[in-house]
């Protein structure tokens, strides 16, 4: 048998969990913040013209995020007081730096996604 790190556990035999507050339900907000090439195809992208290049239609859709979604979100996640996980591509740090000074401000969790959502990671 191939060790991974923790014993098995099936739920049936587990303590049941408790979370604080007595609270019946945790939730995990995530929020990606990506980069995407314009001089590359996109991946995933719809349309006739998905895999051109400039591929306009497909990159704008995925330039709206870090241009305004993301601070539509932030001004959401604060009226609530949510914190948040960013999963983050690296090139977005160089390319949109104002947004991880924003996350940081909120004490933002960073997790690791990819180089840039242009290239597929081999």
């Amino acid at each position: 048998m191939r060790d991974i790190g923790f014993e098995y556990s099936p739920i049936i035999t587990r303590e049941v969990l408790k979370w604080p507050g007595d609270a019946r339900l945790a939730v995990w907000v995530g929020v990606a913040v990506e980069h995407h090439e314009f001089d590359l195809p996109t991946i995933g992208g719809s349309g006739m013209v998905s895999g051109s290049v400039p591929d306009v239609r497909n990159f704008s859709a995925r330039d709206y995020g870090p241009r305004v979604g993301i601070w539509r979100l932030t001004d959401l996640l604060d009226r609530f007081e949510i914190r948040t996980t960013a999963f983050l591509n690296s090139s977005a740090c160089d390319h949109y730096p104002i947004i991880i000074d924003e996350a940081r401000k909120r004490d933002w969790e960073f997790m690791a996604h990819g180089v840039t959502n242009s290239k597929i990671l081999s």
